[in-house]
């Protein structure tokens, strides 16, 4: 049987598609990211299957029986709008099917959804999905799991917003601030970050984005894999759009004021990714980038008393180190005192 004739369970028995749904086989990926494109009216059944065949998690919550799998799955295709036959199969990889089912329609009923079939109902999860918004505040730190395996650590005063459930084409999550994403695996499925003038796309990989809105620029860093950074520049008779590849120690600027983007190696990943692991990094820093960061890492302010100009360059590592013992450095560096006062840092003589 060819695969366009295939059906859903063909597909769960199939080995060469189950290796590439679970990424045991990565050189396969370039056959089926072929092949749905050359066959886009079975686009719905493989990714279906595929999220099946990743759903193993629930194999040992729930070994539904055959009278069971089969009564879950007949009941779906009788309310759906195109009924298929179903010829009973004494496969374990039916019972995973089932499993999933039941969940679905389990989540279908509780949230309410009055469609006339399963398959308009997740259509109407999907294209229309709740944003949820994520923010960290000023010395805070956070870290977001998502159902695909993709993680995001926010840095201190950053927002993001995610839909509730990713669509079946794209994942794509809006960001301002500074974020680490260790983006899991979809060849069907890019990775789309969306920050103030940029367009950050990914299949897999793990990349640090810095884009404050005070800030005058936005970086993106690639530690692992590959990513594409894009500014699009609208005006009302002209889209421009400009693009760079990033592979693993090369960064992207973005500058905002003139719209462009610089691509650059990176000489020390771990000075910029570092701040994931709590650790404070300062490399030949001058006194302002100091002092943004130390508010932004402990939720302080600083106040400098009146005719203080700190000079001079920083250097200094700091892991999971107190605001104390920051400030102390920073006191032996200079000729000034700090001062801890509820939520605020004096600078004086």
């Amino acid at each position: 049987m060819k695969y366009e004739d295939y059906s859903i369970e063909d597909f769960l028995e199939d080995d060469f598609f189950r290796k590439w749904a679970l990424g045991l086989d990565e050189g396969s990926s370039f056959f089926w990211e072929q092949w749905i494109a050359e066959h886009p009216e079975k686009r719905e059944v493989l990714l279906y299957a595929k999220e099946l065949i990743t759903s193993l998690t629930y194999q040992n919550k729930y070994n539904p029986t055959s009278k069971e799998y089969l009564e879950v799955l007949e009941g779906i295709y009788k309310r759906s709008e195109q009924p298929k036959k179903i010829k009973k199969k004494n496969n374990r990889w039916f019972s995973y099917a089932a499993i999933l089912f039941i969940f679905t329609l389990l989540g279908i009923y509780f949230l309410r959804f009055n469609q006339e079939s399963v398959q308009e109902e997740t259509v109407a999860i999907q294209t229309t999905p709740a944003l949820i918004h994520k923010q960290t505040l000023l010395g805070q730190k956070n870290l977001l799991k998502f159902a695909d395996g993709s993680t995001i650590k926010l840095n201190a005063g950053t927002s993001i917003e995610y839909p509730k459930v990713f669509t079946k084409n794209t994942r794509e999550v809006f960001l301002e601030g500074e974020a680490f994403f260790e983006i899991a695996k979809d060849s069907l499925r890019p990775f789309i970050v969306h920050v103030d003038g940029l367009k950050v796309e990914v299949l897999g990989t793990s990349f640090n984005v810095q884009a404050y809105p005070e800030e005058k620029q936005i970086q993106v860093t690639v530690a692992s894999g590959k990513v594409k950074v894009a500014s699009i520049e609208s005006t009302q008779n002209d889209q421009r759009e400009s693009e760079v590849i990033l592979q693993p120690l090369e960064a992207a600027i973005y500058q905002k004021e003139n719209v462009s983007i610089i691509k650059k190696e990176v000489s020390d990943l771990h000075e910029i990714i570092s701040w994931k692991d709590g650790v404070l990094v300062f490399k030949k820093a001058p006194f302002e980038e100091v002092v943004s960061e130390i508010e932004k890492w402990y939720g302080v302010e600083f106040q400098v008393e009146e005719g203080i100009t700190v000079d001079g360059r920083f250097n200094g590592m700091f892991d999971n180190t107190s605001l104390e013992m920051v400030l102390e450095g920073l006191d032996f560096s200079t000729d000034y005192h700090y001062e801890i006062k509820e939520s605020k840092v004096y600078i004086t003589q």
